[in-house]
């Protein structure tokens, strides 16, 4: 597990790289979440493997699993 005071180093450090960017924030998501991240980050592998990028139509698939009681294990 990771020491708490290297966790939050880390996420200090991104948070100053980030605010050379005035449009970016970050949030925390409760757990539930985790289950869709990993959905779209394997969903994008494979559109990456079939050369197809079209990020409106991701955009709206994310926004539509958000929105959605994450999958049961």
């Amino acid at each position: 597990m990771d020491d708490n005071s290297t966790l939050s180093l880390l996420v200090d450090q991104i948070r100053h790289s980030f605010s050379n960017f005035p449009d970016v924030s970050l949030l925390h998501l409760p757990r539930q979440f985790n289950t869709t991240a990993h959905f779209l980050a394997r969903g994008d592998i494979r559109l990456r493997g079939d050369a197809i990028e079209d990020s409106e139509s991701k955009t709206s698939f994310a926004n539509e699993r958000l929105h959605k009681k994450p999958l049961s294990k």
